[in-house]
């Protein structure tokens, strides 16, 4: 650890950060480094462990149905969860979802996800939530 401190406190690292070198994140931590070394290093580290466990016990985990369509553009930014359980893969998963009415398409009558909408467009079960 004292090694990295004398490393931040460097003369070669401040000018690496002052000549606008490429700054990497760990949005979990709020933590900034300048190089992919580091953060493998923090992401390895207990801290960011213990982050992470936090993290997960402070929230109900909800599912990116961007990531379930193959498509989300947040990648590990996502705040939502990206893991494939065996309901993904089986596609069990979309079958409970599709049970469910879209919002969207039953507000508006369209939906921007059109045939790749995980909920259910079908003008029957429109009616029955319309009621």
């Amino acid at each position: 650890m004292e090694d990295f401190q004398a490393h931040r406190a460097s003369k070669a690292h401040l000018e690496r950060v002052q000549t606008g070198d490429k700054t990497l994140h760990c949005v979990l931590c709020n933590k900034s480094f300048t190089s992919q070394a580091q953060v493998d290093e923090h992401r390895a580290g207990k801290w960011h462990k213990q982050r992470a466990q936090q993290k997960k016990e402070r929230y109900t985990v909800k599912v990116c149905y961007d990531f379930m369509r193959g498509e989300c553009k947040w990648g590990d930014g996502c705040s939502f969860e990206h893991t494939e359980t065996k309901a993904m893969r089986s596609g069990r998963a979309f079958e409970k979802t599709r049970s469910r009415a879209c919002d969207n398409f039953t507000r508006n009558r369209k939906c921007r996800f059109g045939d790749k909408c995980l909920f259910s467009h079908d003008a029957e079960q429109y009616r029955e939530t319309a009621k």
